[in-house]
């Protein structure tokens, strides 16, 4: 049966298999990854800005880890839709910065990340954001933890992590 994890395991150890499970990725992974995700989607659209062409979405932005180049997808964005979402995609092990989780600076990115989605997400994102907006505090570690997220927001993390798994190029 699965058990949270010690809490002298960093919210930022996305490795799925940190916990000993190897056949499920932890809830914490999820969560993290989408953390990274509203990352990515938010230099996206400081790239995608109208001051150059629509093609430099794909560069990573000065905010976005060094490690997402090799995490977009080749397809060049094109201001929403699926090719922003998956250009915005980013690998499940990424980490992030725990004081990022439940900020204003994030609840702003998971906004954004909304708006770009594929209508088959849009929802799911808005009720993370929703979520995040109001029960996640960066201040509070507990807040963090997907195993106190209510039922509908854990499966609209789900339903966000599966769909870029299962439609975004590598």
């Amino acid at each position: 049966m699965w058990a949270p994890a010690p809490r002298d395991i960093a919210c930022h150890d996305l490795s799925p298999w940190a916990r000993g499970h190897p056949t499920r990725p932890s809830r914490r992974s999820r969560t993290a990854w989408l953390v990274a995700l509203a990352l990515l989607a938010a230099g996206l659209l400081v790239c995608s800005s109208d001051e150059g062409p629509d093609d430099v979405a794909t560069a990573p932005s000065a905010s976005a880890p060094a490690s997402t180049e090799a995490t977009t997808s080749t397809t060049a964005a094109t201001g929403g839709g699926l090719d922003a979402f998956c250009a915005a995609a980013p690998r499940p092990d990424e980490e992030v910065p725990e004081s990022y989780v439940g900020s204003a600076e994030q609840v702003a990115d998971l906004r954004a990340l909304a708006d770009i989605a594929p209508d088959a997400i849009a929802d799911d994102v808005t009720v993370i954001a929703d979520h995040f907006e109001t029960e996640v505090d960066p201040a509070d570690p507990d807040s963090q933890l997907t195993e106190t997220f209510p039922d509908d927001v854990t499966a609209s993390i789900d339903a966000v992590t599966t769909y870029a798994a299962e439609t975004c190029d590598g």
